[in-house]
C-alpha cells in the first residue's frame, strides 16, 4: 500500500525549536519521496531525538524504516509512538503499517488485531473494497504463521546469515553453489556501477566469493565482470539484470537470467564463461523467465515463466524433459497443487530427484515468499505442496532456496528482523542428512499362545496419498519388512483372516517414521488377541501395534550389555510355555514381567503379562529344562492397582503349559520362583497336576527385601536364535511414558461377523460341479473361481486346497484319473489367473469320497445325487487354523 505525505498547515508563530524541526521533516519527506530512505532515516532521527510531539512526524519516521527495508523491524518504535499520540485522532494509515511491521516481526497476534482494527476505518467505495480484501489476505496469511510455529519439516541446528563479506544494506538472493563448495555466487543490487534502475534500485549484477576453508566461511564478495577473470567480456554493459540461476555439477555450464530469459554460459580451459547464448522457445516461454532448475544429467527442467495465457496465476512453474533427440519439450504447467493465483518461483530438486523446492506467494505461506515442498512418488505424480515452517521460513520473503550435496547444509535468500538489509543470503545447516529408506522389522503374533499372524499390511503415506506397497506377514514366521522412507507419517491397514467370520474394516495404525541420519533397523510387532462371547464365539479381534523407531541394537547394548547384528538365523523350534497369572478369577495380573532362566540361573527370555494376565515363550526346546521367575516388585504393583485396601498382602496365582503346534498339555511339578532385580529370591511356589501353582503373601518380609543377601545372583543370556523374539524382549523393557525413546503403542479393536450359509460370500465358494464324464468347467465354476482368485490376491498368506471327485459311475482306476482332471482344471484357471502354484494343493479321491449317496434308499441310481458328487471341493487353508470347507 502506497502512503502520500499530508504536509500540515504551515504557522508564522513557531519558536526556534519547532522551526528546526520543521526544517527536518521536510528534507526526510524530500528524501523519502526521491526514494532515498538511508537519508530520510538520518532527518528523522533529529526530529523524534527532539522528542517531537506529533503523531505525524513519528508516523513518517516508521515509513521510512519500513519503507528503506533495512531494520525494517525497529519501525514499530516509531510507529506505537505515533499511536500513543494519536490516541482521539489515529491516522488509518498508522494502523495498517504498525499491523505489517508486527507481521514482519512474526508478532501475528498483534499484528491480526491491527489489520482488524483498519478494516474498521476503510471507505466502502471501489479502492476501499480491493483494499479489503488485501487485508483480508494478510489477516490469513498471519493465521497461517500461527499454525506453522511448531511445524518443522526438518531438524535445523541453526540458521546463519553469511555475514558482510557476502551481504550489505542492498538486495543479495538468487545463491550458486558449485559442487564442492568452494565457489558462490550471487546477485546484488548493490551500485557497482551507479546505474539505477526505473525502480529507483541499482541493476542486478553477478557476485562471487570462493571459500576460506570447511568452515563453509567467504571471503569478500567481487563483481564478476572482466577484470575478475571469470567471463571473457562483459556479461552486462551496466543496463541490464544479470543474475545466476544454476551451475552444472562439473562447474562448466552457468545459467543466468538477462533481459527476462535465460542465457547458457560455457566455461572454457582458463576458467573463464564465454559471452552467454540466450535459450531456445522451449526453455524461454511467455513475457519473462526469471528463474529455471535443470537437474545435473540435464534431462529434467523446472521454469518459471511469466505471462503465459495457460497460468494459474501471475508467475508459473512448468516442467519440460527430452525427448529422443535429446531436445527439450514443450514445457508443461505443473497444475494446482504446485501453482496459485500469486506468484511461484525459483525452484529446486533434490539430489534424489524425489522432493521439489520452490518459493510461492501462496498456499500456506506466513509471508511475503516461503519455500515449499512437493514430493514425487513412483508414479512420477507430484504431492501437495508443504511449508517447510520455521525456522527456515520467516515472516518476510524466504526464497531461491538450494542444498549442498549432502544436504546438511541449505543456502536461500531471506528478509527477515536482524538482516544487513533487504533480502540476505542465510544458510540453514541441518543435523544430517535423511536416509532415502529404512527397513522396518515387523513381527506379527497370537497374544495367547505367541503363534504367528497370517495376514497383509497395506501401508500409505499421509502426506502424499502415495501407496507404499502391500506387505505379506509370513505365516509361518510371523514376520514382515517394509521398505519406507524416514521422516514421513504412514497409514497401515492390516488384515487378518479368521475362518468362518469377517472383519469389520481392516485394523488401523497410523505412525510417524522419524528422520534417520544413518542406517539401522527398526521394529514393530503386532499382538493378535481374539475376544469371545460367553458361548465361546469370536465377537472381535484386537491388535496391539508397538513400535521402536530408535536403533534397537543399541537399546540392547545399553540394556542387556550385548552386541547384536540382525541376521537371519531362525530357529526351527516349534513348542514353548505358556502361562497365566492372576490376583483372583477376575482380576488378572497385567504388565508383570516374566522371565525364562536356564539350569545354569542365566536369563534366556524376558516377557511380560498381557491385560488377560497371559504370557508366553515360544520357539523353545521343549526337552531342556528351564526355570521360571514372577518380577515381584510387578507382581506386588498389579495387586496393589486393583486392591488398595490390602497394600501389605499379597496373592497371585496362575498356571503353566507346555505345547506345541499340535498339543497343549499342563506342566506338573515345575517350580515359580519369585524374583527382584537381580536376585533369585527364596519364596516360590510348585505347579500341581493341572499346571496351577500360587503364592500367598511371601515369606520373606517385603521391608527387608533390599537387605536380602542369601539369594541366587541372575545374569543375562539372552538368546539370540531368532531376532525378532530378543527384540520383544526388549519391549518389556521400554517405559512407555518416557518422552526420550522414540516409542509408540496403540490398540485397534475391529468386530467380527460370523459367516452363514445365507452369506453370499461363503456360498459363493459352494463345489465346483461337473457335466457326467467330463471335467471342463461350467461358466458358475468359473465365477466361483474368480470369487476365489480375488480373495487370495487381496490375501497372498492363503493357501488353498483342491480335492477331485467323481460319481461311482465307471471303475475305480478310470474315476481317479477323471476327478484328478477335475482338479487340475480348477488349479490351472487360478495359475492363469496369476495365483502361484506353491500356493495350491491338489487331491483327488475317484468315487471313494461321495457327498451324498449315489443311489436312491431302494438302490436305484439317483441321478441328482450323483450331480453333486462329480465335484472340485474348495478348501481354503488359514495357518494356524483348521482347513475351512466353503461348500454347500
Amino acid at each position: 500500500m502506497a502512503f502520500i505525505f499530508a504536509m500540515p498547515t504551515q504557522s508564522h508563530a513557531q519558536d526556534l525549536s519547532n522551526r528546526k524541526i520543521k526544517k527536518f521533516v521536510k528534507k526526510g519527506r524530500k528524501a523519502y519521496r526521491k526514494e532515498e530512505y538511508w537519508k530520510s532515516k538520518s532527518y528523522y532521527e533529529k526530529v523524534t531525538n527532539a522528542n517531537a510531539d506529533k503523531a505525524q512526524y513519528w508516523f513518517e519516521a516508521g515509513l521510512a524504516y519500513y519503507d528503506s527495508q533495512v531494520k525494517r523491524e525497529d519501525a514499530i518504535t516509531y510507529f506505537e509512538k505515533a499511536l500513543e499520540l494519536s490516541e482521539k485522532d489515529t491516522i488509518p494509515e498508522l494502523l495498517y503499517y504498525t499491523a505489517k511491521t508486527h507481521h514482519f516481526r512474526g508478532e501475528f497476534e498483534k499484528a491480526i488485531d491491527f489489520y482488524n482494527i483498519f478494516l474498521s476505518n476503510i471507505t466502502n467505495n471501489k479502492k476501499g473494497q480491493i483494499t479489503r480484501q488485501d487485508v483480508i489476505r494478510e489477516i490469513e496469511i498471519c493465521n497461517n504463521g500461527i499454525d506453522l510455529r511448531d511445524v518443522h519439516l526438518y531438524s535445523v541446528d541453526e540458521i546463519t546469515n553469511l555475514d558482510q563479506n557476502i551481504n550489505t544494506e542492498y538486495m543479495e538472493y538468487a545463491p550458486v553453489l558449485s559442487q564442492d563448495e568452494n565457489l558462490i555466487l550471487f546477485c546484488s543490487r548493490r551500485p557497482a556501477n551507479g546505474v539505477k534502475n526505473q525502480d529507483g534500485q541499482y541493476y542486478e549484477d553477478i557476485y562471487f566469493s570462493t571459500a576460506t576453508g570447511r568452515d563453509s566461511s567467504f571471503v569478500q564478495a567481487k563483481l564478476i565482470d572482466k577484470s575478475s577473470g571469470y567471463v571473457s567480456d562483459e556479461i552486462s554493459k551496466g543496463k541490464a539484470h544479470v543474475a545466476p540461476v544454476s551451475i552444472s555439477p562439473d562447474g562448466k555450464v552457468l545459467y543466468i537470467y538477462k533481459e527476462n530469459s535465460i542465457w547458457k554460459s560455457e566455461r572454457n580451459e582458463e576458467g573463464q564463461w564465454s559471452i552467454p547464448i540466450r535459450m531456445n522457445q522451449n526453455v524461454n516461454i511467455g513475457e519473462a523467465n526469471p528463474s529455471i532448475f535443470i537437474t545435473p544429467d540435464e534431462t529434467e527442467m523446472f521454469i518459471v515463466s511469466q505471462g503465459v495465457d495457460s497460468g494459474y496465476g501471475d508467475r508459473d512453474l512448468y516442467y519440460s524433459s527430452k525427448d529422443e533427440n535429446g531436445r527439450w519439450k514443450k514445457p508443461v504447467n505443473m497444475g494446482p497443487k504446485i501453482n496459485t493465483p500469486y506468484k511461484e518461483d525459483a525452484p529446486y530438486l533434490s539430489k534424489d530427484g524425489k522432493s521439489l523446492y520452490f518459493a510461492s506467494q501462496g498456499h500456506n505461506s506466513m509471508g511475503g515468499f516461503d519455500i515449499f515442498r512437493s514430493e514425487r512418488n513412483k508414479n512420477g505424480e507430484w504431492g501437495e505442496a508443504r511449508n517447510i515452517g520455521t525456522p527456515v521460513n520467516s515472516a518476510g520473503d524466504d526464497i531461491y532456496y538450494i542444498e549442498n550435496d549432502e544436504g546438511t547444509l541449505a543456502y536461500y535468500a531471506s528478509m527477515r528482523p536482524g538482516s544487513y538489509g533487504h533480502l540476505d543470503i542465510y544458510t540453514a545447516k541441518y543435523d544430517c542428512k535423511n536416509i532415502p529408506a529404512s527397513e522396518v522389522k515387523g513381527y506379527a503374533i497370537y497374544a495367547e499362545n505367541h503363534f504367528p499372524v497370517s495376514g497383509l499390511i497395506k501401508v500409505t503415506n499421509v502426506g502424499t496419498g502415495e501407496e507404499m506397497g502391500a506387505f505379506n506377514i509370513d505365516p509361518k514366521t510371523g514376520k514382515y519388512q517394509m521398505i519406507l522412507p524416514p521422516d514421513n507419517s504412514y497409514r497401515m491397514e492390516l488384515i487378518v483372516v479368521q475362518p468362518g467370520y469377517t472383519q469389520e474394516r481392516p485394523h488401523i495404525e497410523e505412525f510417524y517414521l522419524p528422520k534417520q541420519c544413518e542406517v539401522y533397523n527398526l521394529f514393530q510387532q503386532i499382538s493378535i488377541s481374539r475376544n469371545r462371547n460367553e458361548n465361546g464365539e469370536l465377537v472381535s479381534q484386537q491388535a496391539q501395534f508397538k513400535h521402536i523407531f530408535t536403533n534397537p541394537d543399541l537399546m540392547l547394548k545399553q540394556e542387556f550389555d550385548i552386541d547384536f547384528s540382525y541376521k537371519e538365523n531362525n530357529t526351527e523350534n516349534t513348542g514353548g510355555i505358556s502361562g497365566n497369572l492372576a490376583h483372583s478369577e477376575t482380576e488378572k495380573a497385567e504388565d508383570v514381567e516374566v522371565l525364562l532362566l536356564n539350569e545354569e540361573d542365566q536369563i534366556l527370555r524376558i516377557t511380560e503379562t498381557n491385560e488377560k494376565g497371559d504370557f508366553t515363550f515360544e520357539k523353545l526346546d521343549t526337552a531342556s529344562s528351564y526355570k521360571v521367575l514372577v518380577n515381584q516388585d510387578d507382581a506386588i504393583k498389579s495387586y496393589n492397582d486393583w486392591d488398595e485396601s490390602h497394600p501389605s498382602e499379597f496373592y497371585l496365582e496362575g498356571k503353566l503349559t507346555e505345547y506345541t503346534v499340535k498339543d497343549q498339555v499342563a506342566m506338573p511339578e515345575t517350580t515359580i520362583y519369585l524374583a527382584k532385580e537381580d536376585k533369585i529370591l527364596n519364596d516360590m511356589a510348585v505347579t500341581d497336576e493341572k499346571g496351577n501353582f500360587k503364592f500367598t503373601n511371601p515369606t520373606t518380609p517385603l521391608a527387608v527385601m533390599e537387605e536380602i543377601n542369601d539369594t541366587t545372583t541372575i545374569t543375562y543370556n539372552l538368546d539370540q536364535s531368532d531376532p525378532e523374539i530378543l527384540y520383544s524382549a526388549l519391549l518389556t523393557t521400554i517405559d512407555p511414558d518416557d518422552e526420550n525413546e522414540t516409542y509408540t503403542e496403540r490398540v485397534d479393536i475391529v468386530e467380527l461377523k460370523k459367516l452363514t450359509e445365507s452369506d453370499p460370500q461363503l456360498s459363493e465358494y459352494a463345489d465346483l460341479l461337473f457335466d457326467f464324464d467330463k471335467f471342463f468347467l461350467r461358466a458358475k465354476s468359473e465365477n466361483i473361481l474368480e470369487t476365489l482368485y480375488l480373495f487370495m490376491k487381496e490375501n497372498q498368506t492363503v493357501h488353498v486346497k483342491l480335492d477331485g471327485h467323481a460319481d461311482w459311475i465307471g471303475t475305480d482306476e478310470y474315476n481317479d484319473k477323471l476327478s484328478k482332471k477335475r482338479a487340475l482344471s480348477a488349479h490351472k484357471y487360478l495359475v492363469d489367473k496369476g495365483i502361484s502354484p506353491d500356493r495350491i494343493h491338489n487331491a483327488w479321491f475317484g468315487e471313494s469320497k461321495p457327498k451324498v449317496a449315489n443311489a436312491n434308499p431302494d438302490g436305484t441310481d439317483n441321478e441328482a445325487n450323483r450331480q453333486l458328487n462329480r465335484r472340485v471341493e474348495i478348501k481354503v487353508e488359514v495357518p494356524e487354523m483348521a482347513d475351512l470347507y466353503l461348500s454347500l
